[in-house]
Parts: structure tokens; sequence; C-alpha cells
């Protein structure tokens, strides 16, 4: 369709990021066969935010912990390896990394901003949030949920279908913002 229509594909994926290299050799090879040109743009945040919103979205999917030491998370957390990565399979002209600052991006927004990037134009007014951050009411809340409710998400059973409600529901708890200590993250 996009072919047909001499239109651009965009392919927005977190999990992207973890793709094996054999897997990012597929997807290129598979774009430019059908005759498309391959720009990446990837947003990195900086570390503790980083780890802040990683944990956070760990407990927001059920699960109880955020495992540093364990090999997917050094994996995440390998911006190097994963930059390079992306270099060595698109080409480094063909990769931008960007820095995820909301302060920095019209009106807050990061879709406005890739919009802008790639000469979109997007009406005033609009704007994308997701995963915007719990308190640590909220999140303990919820972690406290994870932990006496049994495990679900990705090494349990699927979560329930209205799980995804309750961290909605306790994002209007009133409360401090989450932080880890710094001990924690040094």
């Amino acid at each position: 369709s996009a072919q047909r229509t001499n239109r651009d594909i965009i392919i927005s994926s977190e999990e992207s990021w973890l793709s094996s290299r054999e897997g990012l050799l597929r997807l290129r090879d598979a774009v430019q066969q059908r005759g498309f040109a391959i720009e990446i743009v990837a947003y990195v945040r900086p570390w503790i935010p980083w780890i802040h919103s990683l944990y956070q979205q760990y407990v927001r999917m059920g699960r109880r912990d955020l495992d540093l030491g364990s090999r997917r998370e050094k994996e995440t957390l390998s911006v190097r390896d994963q930059v390079s990565k992306f270099h060595d399979v698109f080409g480094r002209a063909n990769v931008e990394i960007r820095l995820f600052a909301p302060e920095r991006f019209p009106e807050g927004c990061i879709v406005r901003d890739f919009c802008q990037r790639l000469g979109w134009s997007v009406g005033s007014g609009l704007s994308w949030h997701s995963n915007e951050s719990l308190n640590l009411p909220a999140l303990q809340l919820l972690y406290a949920y994870n932990r006496f409710s049994g495990k679900v998400g990705v090494n349990g059973p699927p979560i329930p279908r209205r799980y995804g409600e309750l961290p909605e529901r306790l994002a209007g708890l009133p409360g401090p913002a989450f932080r880890l200590h710094s001990r924690l993250l040094r």
C-alpha cells in the first residue's frame, strides 16, 4: 500500500532496541527490497530518568522487580552497544540519536518533535503524552497489588483484562514524585 501511494512507512517500537543483529538485518533487507530508504530516529533518555521510567513500566506491566543484573536489563541499559548495533546494520549516516528531553520538545511532546523533525506540520493544541509517571503512593499501591496478587505479565499468566485501568485510576492520587534512592542508582 505504501509503495502504491508513494508514502513513507514509520515503524515505531521500543522493542526494536533489543532486537538481535540478525533480526535488524532481516528488517533492513525486507524494507530495502521493497524500495524504501531507511532512516532511524532513536530517542535516548538520560540514565536516571530512564531507570525511573523503566521501573515504573515494569510495575505497570504487573512485574514486581527490576533486576538490573539480569541479561535483558543489562542489554536494555547498554546504550553504546545498542547504538553501535544500529550503526553497523543501518549505517551511521542513517541513524540519528536524539536526547529524550521533553522540556526541549515543542509543547513538551515527543510526537510533535518527531513530526517537526520530518517536516510534517502538526496542528496547534494537539499533544500526545503516554507513559505518564505515577507518583510514589500510586506506585507503592500498584507494587503491593502486584506483590500479593500473584505473578502476571512477562513471567506469568497474561495481565488481567481490567488491570490496565488500575494504573490510570491510581494516577490521580496526591503525593510526592517517585524517585529511587541515589545510593541505589549509584
